[in-house]
């Protein structure tokens, strides 16, 4: 862990400071806590759902069914199916941003901004893909478990960090002793071996070796093998989480991130974590064993069975996934803080100038772990956070989820669905009044049996239709059907997500040709286009973000391989190249802006084609019609694109062959004084064709 930048001018102060500081934070957190729990208990409920799971809506209150056809309300406690409209227009939607997205590649963009070099732009960018495409880095699954968050339930959180991953163990190696039998230590900071001839003799020099040509000897080396402590980085580089909106902790009502005076990360450590990460970190030693102490077996501290907060989501530290393992509730805490002020003489302390701050902050025992300046911790002292939405509320940095936006439509699209399937049970199994006295069976005494296939006597008097009555609830399934077509329709039309966008081309029987199915998926492109672009720009920030903290905490060289096309080339990166290098990183969208460009080259080319198909005489009068629109449509050179009305005519006109004596001597004939002026029909309704399409 990287040294505090905190400085105090004495111990009682920092234990003041300190203590302040993690009463604040616990406050902070309680509090706002509190704030999201409407948020957090919406958000479950859209998380089971999300997941198929709908037992909340089982009441056990109900009651018997009204035989005049009425199903009382508490019709899930009968039947709890579902018919996943929403959900399957999440999962359809996810799909398609995440392959707008990631569909080609390369997926990003890294571009120079004003006077940076292009050169380290294109290296940076081969960094990036090279960091972003390795499985540790968790790029991809992270973004879309975002995505799927944001257009599911309101909101998804991505968090940036870096992660060093290094393996121990042991192993037996042929090392250099030195006269006291002890393995001898190269610059590499690893035992000098004898494999790969890494020692030489000469005998002015002695024993020179490679791996530390500093080391040497005149006599002759000794050897022997000894277990040695070796390490190996299996990952060093950026990392991105999708936070669980459990563990996250912000005012819902500041409009950004930004805005907030105080943000956290609520996770669960183990005492082996901690002591890894931060030793004894700013604990005071006499504390430390105490505090540890604190940590609850197997649960985290503080959380009931009944909080919406219980069971914390997929990011950081899970709850209870780690046995036999003491957990401590701490919370990584990003805030405005006063920093350490100045002691004078007297011992009065001076107001300290209001920074951001970071604190790992221990929930219970209300300690604090680590504090730090937060840009000695992340770049530029930004949040490691990024919040994707697809429908930002107002004034809100949450969202809005296709869940929420159609809950009440779904309700109703359940019920109306189980209501049937109720009625149905009763139709197939109905339920059956028999009078016993009207048979001779039942006047006997006898055993009375009732089943298929068996034979009843009725007496002489006696009435089968009376004797016998079946009470069957009447039949509306055709007008139910019809009210949750109406609804799924409304949802359809309000989302943008079809049937036909799913592959359902049935439910298009109207207009299911090949250009019915394209305007009804341009239309739904539409409305959504609008809410991927909002995914896209949440993603980028995230990306962005990334791109910083891994060159902020990359090694000062690096080395990578890639491929330029099948030829493998290896790249020396240098920190330094980046650190100043002023970049804007962007996704690239290949497929997405493929398709619009190959929409645009396709008007382009009509319009082209539609100016050279006017008359010439038609052409000088349209000719800056036709540029206006080229340069609506994106073509900076216009004008070079549509050639004048005489370079046409001159090019079309046929070569005019040598004229004859007799030829010579006819006269000339007249030309028509308003020819020129005559203009037919057909270029009359090709210009206005021409004006309306401008407008439009």
């Amino acid at each position: 862990m990287k040294a505090s930048a905190l400085a105090f001018s004495d111990d009682n102060q920092k234990a003041l400071y300190l203590k302040k500081m993690a009463e604040h934070c616990v406050n902070q957190f309680n509090s706002l806590t509190g704030k999201l729990r409407p948020t957090v208990e919406r958000m479950n409920k859209y998380s089971s759902e999300l997941d198929g799971d709908f037992r909340h809506r089982v009441t056990g209150k109900a009651t018997d069914i009204d035989i005049r056809g009425a199903i009382n309300e508490q019709v899930f406690d009968r039947s709890n199916f579902s018919l996943s409209v929403t959900r399957g227009q999440v999962r359809y939607i996810v799909s398609k941003t995440f392959d707008e997205m990631f569909g080609s590649r390369p997926w990003l963009a890294v571009k120079p901004i004003g006077l940076s070099d292009a050169e380290k732009s294109r290296d940076l960018q081969k960094f990036c893909e090279h960091k972003f495409n390795e499985p540790k880095s968790n790029v991809e699954p992270a973004i879309k478990d975002a995505c799927l968050s944001a257009w599911g339930m309101g909101y998804g959180i991505l968090k940036t960090s870096y992660l060093r991953q290094i393996e121990e163990f042991d192993t037996v190696i042929d090392a250099l002793l030195d006269e006291k039998g002890e393995p001898i230590i190269g610059k590499s900071g690893r035992p000098i071996t004898s494999n790969s001839e890494n020692y030489w003799n000469d005998k002015k020099e002695g024993y020179i070796f490679e791996d530390d040509p500093e080391q040497r000897t005149f006599k002759k080396p000794q050897f022997s093998e000894v277990t040695n402590s070796d390490y190996a980085v299996k990952y060093n580089g950026p990392e991105l989480a999708c936070v669980s909106y459990k563990d996250f902790v912000a005012d819902p009502d500041a409009a950004k991130l930004e805005d907030c005076d105080f943000v956290a990360h609520h996770q669960a450590w183990t005492v082996g974590e901690l002591k890894n990460e931060f030793g004894l970190g700013m604990i005071d030693p006499d504390k430390y064993d105490q505090i540890l102490d604190s940590a609850g077996l197997n649960k985290v501290p503080s959380v009931t069975d009944d909080d919406p907060f219980n069971e914390a989501g997929n990011s950081g530290k899970l709850w209870g996934k780690r046995e036999n393992a003491n957990f401590l509730n701490v919370a990584e805490c990003y805030f405005n803080y006063e920093r350490p002020g100045e002691t004078d003489e007297d011992g009065n302390e001076s107001a300290g100038k209001v920074v951001k701050m970071f604190a790992l902050v221990t929930l219970d025992s209300q300690e604090v772990i680590w504090a730090d300046y937060l840009g000695n911790v992340t770049p530029q002292a930004d949040l490691p956070f990024n919040v994707v939405t697809c429908d930002k509320k107002r004034n809100s940095w949450t969202g809005a989820g296709f869940l929420q936006r159609f809950d009440q439509e779904q309700q109703f699209i359940d019920e109306c669905f189980n209501q049937i399937k109720v009625r149905n049970d009763y139709a197939a199994n109905p339920i059956v009044i028999i009078d016993r006295k009207a048979f001779q069976e039942g006047e006997t005494g006898k055993t009375f049996e009732w089943g298929p296939g068996l034979h009843k006597e009725l007496k002489g008097n006696a009435v089968a239709s009376e004797a016998v009555q079946v009470m069957a609830l009447p039949q509306m399934e055709n007008e139910t059907r019809s009210l949750m077509d109406t609804v799924i329709q409304m949802i359809t039309m309000d989302s943008g997500v079809s049937g036909a966008a799913q592959g359902d081309m049935g439910s298009l029987p109207q207009m299911n040709t090949a250009t019915g199915v394209k305007q009804v998926l341009g239309h739904g492109s539409i409305l959504n286009k609008m809410s991927i672009r909002e995914v896209q720009r949440g993603v980028e920030r995230a990306i962005q973000n990334l791109t910083k903290m891994m060159i902020h905490s990359m090694d000062p060289i690096e080395t990578i391989q890639f491929f330029e096309g099948d030829n493998e080339v290896e790249a020396i990166i240098d920190k330094d190249d980046f650190t100043q290098l002023d970049m804007d990183v962007r996704l690239t969208l290949t497929k997405f802006h493929q398709d619009e460009e190959e929409s645009r080259l396709m008007r382009v080319m009509m319009t082209v084609e539609r100016y050279l198909a006017l008359p010439v005489y038609a052409m000088e009068r349209a000719r800056q019609l036709f540029v206006d629109q080229l340069r609506i449509l994106g073509v900076e050179d216009a004008e070079e694109k549509l050639p004048f009305a005489q370079e046409v005519a001159m090019a079309m006109a046929p070569p005019e062959p040598e004229p004859t004596d007799s030829e010579l001597n006819q006269a000339e004939p007249e030309v028509p004084i308003n020819e020129e002026e005559q203009v037919d029909d057909e270029a009359v309704q090709l210009i206005q064709d021409t004006t309306t399409d401008q407008i439009t």
